[in-house]
């Protein structure tokens, strides 16, 4: 598939703009202005990916999946973020623009977990069973063998195991909205 002119120029000045907005966040020396600003930060990013990105919510959605797993394991290490990278420029292999937000889009959404900013794992995934109820559609985005590789990440059973009831939830809501999805 060959993206047009229109979406490859949307997501290269949303590229440009993030490097822009990265700066403009920075203190005079150099530093990231810390955890107070990620709100600020993350607002800021979410209306340019919404303005400029093309379909963002599905892009979004596959971040709160990609999300989901990663935090279900503890966090972003190596292995995962190795992982983000390959998917996602598995999910996105004519579009390594597209590839490059949806691995931002993703850490931001740890990040938001894992610094505990008024989001958590369960909120996560209600927002997930949210967006298939309001979308039904969005089923067809869930790659369940991909999510199953970060079972290979975890450290340790009790991280494997909350992975597996993501992706047993996940294989029940695809059972439950087959077929809805023409809304």
């Amino acid at each position: 598939m060959h993206r047009s002119q229109e979406e490859r120029s949307r997501n290269l000045d949303f590229l440009n703009a993030e490097g822009i907005i990265a700066k403009i966040l920075q203190n005079s020396k150099g530093r990231d202005l810390g955890l107070r600003n990620f709100f600020k930060k993350s607002a800021i990013l979410s209306f340019f990916r919404e303005l400029i990105v093309y379909h963002h919510s599905s892009l979004e959605f596959r971040a709160k999946l990609l999300a989901a797993m990663i935090v279900a394991g503890g966090g972003l290490r190596d292995c995962e973020r190795d992982l983000l990278d390959k998917i996602s420029k598995e999910i996105y292999p004519d579009n390594l623009d597209r590839a490059e937000i949806l691995y931002h889009t993703t850490i931001e959404y740890v990040e938001k977990v894992m610094e505990d900013n008024g989001l958590d794992l369960d909120e996560l995934i209600l927002d997930i069973d949210k967006e298939l109820k309001e979308t039904p559609r969005f089923i067809k985005k869930i790659d369940i063998k991909l999510l199953e590789r970060f079972l290979g990440c975890s450290l340790n059973e009790e991280e494997k195991i909350t992975r597996e009831r993501i992706i047993d939830f996940l294989k029940d809501e695809i059972k439950e909205y087959e077929g809805k999805e023409e809304r």
